[in-house]
């Protein structure tokens, strides 16, 4: 009878050693499981932004300027910037701009860039999820050989004037007071 019980003790043994494992288990991929859920749930499957084409990105080569309007939609996401990238041969430059449209409204750039035309403008929104701000995925990209024109310094001016920027004064032109 001595074995007998040794026998069972080994399959008593082996059973609850399944069991706690299969408790681990579930434990570690549900915790897995719930930070990935906490952050998807967090971040808004849709942020209406895009490159406004009514105004189309425009780039002035004596300034090497670019400006380009950004236009949003109805969404209820958290924006707090946009991640800026703007690429010319191959080579790209971003930043990011905490100067965000409202609901139904628009804002324009004027960014500083390259000494040659940019090819096109990507922008991607950045949200608030808890206390960090996230990039999420590119929301526009527009090529700017499609609506490519040149832009004056007057034209600078008065867009800078309109939203905030200032730009130097046209050379020869004296500032108006």
């Amino acid at each position: 009878m001595k074995i007998k019980n040794r026998k069972s003790q080994g399959s008593l043994l082996v059973t609850v050693l399944l069991v706690v494992i299969g408790i681990a288990a579930v434990v570690i991929i549900g915790g897995f499981v719930m930070n990935f859920m906490k952050e998807n749930l967090q971040t808004p499957q849709n942020v209406d932004i895009s490159i406004d084409r009514e105004y189309p990105p425009s780039y002035s080569a004596s300034n090497q300027r670019v400006i380009f309007t950004v236009q949003r939609g109805s969404d209820d996401a958290n924006l707090t910037g946009i991640k800026i990238i703007i690429v010319s041969n191959g080579a790209s430059a971003s930043s990011e701009n905490y100067i965000v449209p409202g609901v139904y409204e628009r804002n324009t750039y004027v960014s500083d860039v390259f000494p040659n035309k940019p090819d096109y403008i990507e922008i991607a929104p950045i949200i608030q999820v808890g206390n960090e701000n996230k990039v999420l995925a590119v929301a526009d990209k527009c090529d700017i050989t499609e609506f490519f024109r040149s832009v004056t310094m007057s034209e600078l001016n008065t867009i800078s004037g309109s939203s905030g920027f200032d730009l130097p004064p046209e050379p020869g032109n004296p500032p108006a007071i």
